[in-house]
């Protein structure tokens, strides 16, 4: 029996808080070195690796499920949450690479969303989603500085399109 832990095994190494966030910081500046290189002359380059999630915004449950398991399917990592609210109150906040977000939601509506975040000083790149796209609509949402407002039901080659367009990867 080597130690004490469970069915003789060794027990659970300590904590090292510091030792992981040394990892961590390692880890993110390796991601963020990459460098693009040409896999042939004339190729589109390699693109570094995305350094955050697709935050996903909706208070409908099934479209929320929906769209994270399309964004999924893309290979983009997805975090979802149920309000507006609920995504500021989040650490996403400071991880977002690109918001996909509902527009008409209770509270704190989508395009008011985007307004306080601009008012934070985030320009995140965002697409709104929307059952209800009409003109004055989809210029309170471009006036606001959102890239696209996608009519539901999602076109997920257009969808593909827009966050392929806000990580800049095309």
């Amino acid at each position: 029996m080597k130690g004490a832990g469970p069915a003789g095994h060794d027990p659970l190494p300590k904590y090292d808080g510091a030792a992981a966030a040394r990892r961590y910081s390692e880890a993110w500046a390796k991601a963020a070195s990459c460098v693009a290189v040409p896999h042939e002359p004339g190729s589109p380059l390699h693109q570094p690796p995305h350094l955050g999630p697709v935050s996903i915004v909706d208070d409908d449950p099934f479209v929320r499920a929906a769209t994270s398991s399309l964004v999924r399917s893309f290979g983009w990592e997805v975090q979802v949450f149920a309000s507006a609210a609920a995504f500021l109150d989040s650490d996403a906040l400071y991880l977002t690479r690109c918001l996909v977000c509902d527009i008409e939601m209770p509270q704190i509506d989508g395009i008011e969303l985007l307004d306080r975040l601009n008012q934070a000083g985030s320009r995140v790149p965002a697409l709104f989603i929307t059952a209800h796209a009409t003109e004055r609509v989809r210029e309170r949402a471009l006036a606001a500085g959102a890239l696209c407002v996608i009519e539901k039901p999602i076109d997920a080659l257009e969808l593909e399109k827009w966050i392929t367009r806000a990580l800049g990867r095309e």
